[in-house]
């Protein structure tokens, strides 16, 4: 089934860095750096991603966030790779 609710995700870093963030997850095959899935940065550590109203998107989204490959994900405050994320 997919959603057609509009869905914005924010994201906070604690440093800032001038790599590029990407979202990525079970809508995308969990491919780490797709262009279409790079988040806009709005501020110094900062960024938005807006899904498309069209883009097809499971009842459940997992995603995690990364900076271009599985080698630069996101981490937990103990330094450990984060579970993945659900709406």
């Amino acid at each position: 089934r997919l959603m057609s609710m509009p869905i914005a995700l924010e994201l906070t870093t604690p440093v800032a860095d001038d790599r590029p963030v990407f979202v990525s997850g079970n809508f995308s095959q969990w491919i780490p750096a797709s262009e279409n899935l790079q988040m806009q940065r709005t501020g110094p550590t900062t960024y938005t991603y807006k899904f498309p109203e069209n883009f097809p998107r499971p009842e459940v989204l997992e995603y995690k966030y990364n900076r271009g490959g599985w080698d630069h994900v996101e981490l937990d405050f103990t330094g450990e790779g984060t579970q993945n994320r659900l709406i």
